[in-house]
């Protein structure tokens, strides 16, 4: 089972943070997963380490199929109780918060071991201009 940070989730996660944080419980005992994590003041819904193989940034959405009206690149509009909300896609914001974390990384004194060199062997965190592409 894998080390869940922290252990229970607090009364305030949703049913889809849950259900979620439930599955990632079944990985290897190797595996690291934090419940909402401050990255740079701010707070994605899980990370997962998985050694050797990759660091996951997770945003969870409770939303129901129906709900759902246009969605694009950037934005997802919700219908709920006949209001529409048009909120940040959850890959743009997996993807902000991954960012984050690169920045964080490459202000660590050791990150140069972290960082891929040109014309080298793929390393652990490949560099920004590299994970740039959607």
């Amino acid at each position: 089972m894998a080390e869940m940070i922290p252990d229970t989730l607090p009364a305030s996660s949703t049913a889809g943070e849950r259900r979620v944080f439930a599955a990632l419980a079944r990985l290897p005992d190797d595996c690291l997963i934090y419940y909402e994590p401050v990255v740079r003041r701010r707070y994605p819904d899980l990370i997962a380490t998985l050694p050797e193989v990759v660091v996951l940034v997770i945003e969870v959405k409770d939303w129901w199929l129906a709900e759902l009206g246009s969605v694009n690149a950037d934005t997802v509009t919700i219908t709920r109780r006949g209001t529409a909300t048009v909120v940040p896609h959850q890959r743009r914001q997996a993807r902000g918060y991954m960012l984050r974390m690169m920045d964080e990384c490459r202000r660590h004194p050791q990150a140069g071991m972290l960082m891929q060199k040109e014309a080298a062997m793929p390393a652990a965190m490949p560099s920004r201009s590299a994970t740039s592409r959607c």
